[in-house]
């Protein structure tokens, strides 16, 4: 099977729990409490709030930075077609949002779906710090969905920072690899 349809499953996954939750279990509707303006500017806000974390963990702390070079790695060798971290940006923010906030936070709490959250982001013991920030992501995007009474925030805000890590990735995997030396052939 093709790696890149592997990293489908899991979100895939996410999307059919969500769809079975929501029909035997549906959360109650809530009213937005912020127009759409209100609702973009506090997920791109909280995005950028994430990566800036993120920035300064990777700097500071050594078991941060293990996990994120195991991620570029992961996605380099993932070899995405243009657009492709685009495209597992979306699926996998909006189907892990689908679930967590969407669902699984009405249902659950704030707590027990920022754990299910961290848990589902597993880094080893020697990448304990990023499962730890996604923990605290999760949190973050769970208290952000109650405040605003809204999906969308979160929802931007967790693709926006997917988007850069699958980016940030790719990127690092041209750099490593660089370009051919001339004469070198290409590879089909």
């Amino acid at each position: 099977m093709d790696r890149r349809l592997v990293l489908l499953l899991p979100s895939l996954t996410l999307l059919g729990l969500s769809a079975i939750g929501w029909l035997v279990w549906p959360p109650a509707p809530s009213e937005p409490r912020l127009t759409w303006p209100g609702l973009i500017a506090a997920g791109v806000a909280t995005g950028a709030a994430l990566l800036a974390g993120a920035w300064l963990l990777e700097r500071s702390v050594p078991s941060f930075r293990h996990a994120t070079r195991r991620l570029e790695r992961l996605v380099r060798d993932l070899r995405l077609p243009p657009g492709g971290a685009l495209a597992a940006a979306l699926v996998s923010g909006v189907s892990e949002e689908l679930f967590f906030r969407g669902w699984l936070l009405p249902t659950a709490g704030l707590w027990v779906q920022a754990l299910l959250f961290m848990l589902l982001h597993p880094a080893g013991r020697a990448g304990w710090a990023y499962t730890a920030y996604t923990g605290l992501a999760g949190l973050v995007f769970g208290a952000l969905t109650l405040a605003s009474g809204s999906l969308w925030p979160a929802l931007i805000a967790h693709v926006g920072v997917n988007l850069h890590g699958f980016s940030a990735g790719l990127r690092q995997g041209r750099r490593r690899s660089g370009p051919p030396p001339p004469g070198a052939p290409r590879a089909p």
